[in-house]
């Protein structure tokens, strides 16, 4: 494959080429299809739109070479073409050029001895396709050989022919002749021999050729995966070529590929079991999972509506109570038995039928009483009559000193309350 890489530009302004293969080398780019001037700048990057990129100057006859770090990640590289002119710098045109990614070659070079089996397998490639080449070629110029014989002996036949028909016409013309007749059989039979000798010459190279062919046909090539950093290996035994090429360092990561379609639903899940009753739970029946059962709930809760499921229901005389219950169930005293205990009398209740305490304290309210009688207010006994309008006298009060001073406040003074002020007091103040 030619190292020259050809774009062909025309009114679209980005181009895409033939293929390259990682880690190639010496690369040349050139441009058709377009009319480019005799120098021009050209920028080399592996991404199209962000990054570093390496600038060359290429020429309209010998194009441009493209720097050998571009293919040694695999990823197409591209080529911008920039030109220059009064108006500034423009960049005209975009090449894409594909790179196919392959395993990386080993850096270490081989043994003597690897080498050696290398080139001893390579000469033996090469013998076997020269030896083909040589037989093929020998066989063709025996089989022409052979072919030309043919045709001499085949002439000089039909010469010898002719020179005895034109013998039996004259004597001296027959001696003439026959005498030339020898001679040409004698040329025929050697021509004849000659093509027979040809012939197995021919066919002896076929032979050859056949074998040398089988010989090539039955070499074999066959290549194993080494590991990574070990040196590359080469060995020829029976027919069979076996290289050994290390594995390739770990290339970068590459983009991440689409989301994949949404999968199909899963099984339906455990759920809860079947079965059970009104009021029943559900609880673990061992520790393995999603073994469960319905189980009667008991412990705390809701409690319950059914006053007669009440284990502490209420009681009278250490007597529940539940259903209909009589003062004598209860072992309480009956309505009749209360009422017969005592009688009021019509008139009320003498003191005699009270407690003792409570008649010793009527008693006593009755001697505090009596003990200091009240039979006069001021002068005043019996039932008083008031007038319309009355005065404090009417009720033996003392009347209130007529028209008192402000500020002035009441004084029992010669057995009658008189106003008095605090200048006029005793003739001090406060």
């Amino acid at each position: 494959m030619s190292n020259v890489i050809t774009a062909y530009l025309g009114p679209c302004p980005t181009a895409t080429t033939e293929k390259r293969y990682q880690y190639d080398q010496g690369q040349v780019l050139m441009f058709a299809g377009v009319s480019l001037p005799a120098a021009y700048q050209v920028d080399f990057s592996n991404n199209p739109r962000t990054g570093d990129s390496a600038t060359q100057i290429g020429t309209a006859d010998e194009g441009v070479s493209i720097p050998d770090m571009f293919f040694l990640s695999g990823k197409p590289v591209y080529a911008f073409i920039v030109l220059t002119d009064n108006d500034g710098v423009t960049t005209e045109y975009r090449v894409e050029i594909p790179v196919i990614a392959r395993p990386a070659r080993t850096d270490e070079e081989p043994t003597p001895e690897e080498q050696s089996a290398i080139d001893q397998a390579i000469d033996a490639l090469n013998s076997a396709v020269e030896s083909t080449s040589a037989a093929q070629t020998a066989a063709e110029t025996a089989q022409q050989g052979a072919e030309t014989a043919q045709t001499s002996a085949e002439d000089a036949a039909e010469d010898a022919a002719a020179s005895a028909a034109a013998a039996a016409q004259s004597a001296s013309e027959a001696a003439q002749s026959a005498s030339a007749a020898s001679t040409s059989a004698s040329g025929a039979s050697a021509s004849a021999s000659a093509a027979q000798t040809a012939r197995s010459a021919a066919e002896s190279a076929a032979d050859r050729a056949e074998t040398a062919v089988s010989q090539l046909v039955d070499i074999s090539a066959t290549a194993q995966t080494l590991a990574p950093g070990s040196a590359a290996t080469a060995s020829y035994d029976n027919g069979v070529i076996t290289l050994g090429i290390p594995q390739g360092a770990k290339g970068d990561k590459g983009d991440t590929g689409d989301t994949g379609p949404a999968g199909s639903p899963g099984p339906a899940g455990v759920g809860v079991p079947t079965g059970g009753t009104t009021g029943q739970v559900l609880a673990k029946k061992s520790g393995t999972n999603y073994d469960t059962e319905w189980v009667d709930q008991s412990g705390g809760g809701g409690g319950t509506s059914d006053y007669t499921d009440l284990t502490n229901k209420p009681s009278i005389n250490n007597v529940a109570l539940i259903g209909d219950k009589s003062l004598s169930d209860l072992g309480a005293a009956s309505e009749s038995t209360v009422a017969a205990k005592y009688s009021k009398p019509s008139g009320g209740i003498p003191k005699s039928d009270l407690a003792s305490a409570v008649q010793t304290s009527l008693g006593k309210a009755d001697t505090a009483l009596q003990s200091a009688p009240v039979t006069s207010v001021n002068g005043q006994t019996g039932a008083v009559a008031l007038s319309i309008p009355s005065t404090a006298a009417d009720v033996g009060a003392i009347a209130a000193p007529s028209s008192p001073a402000t500020g002035a406040f009441l004084v029992w003074s010669g057995n009658a309350w008189t106003a008095q002020t605090l200048a006029t007091w005793q003739g001090g103040s406060f």
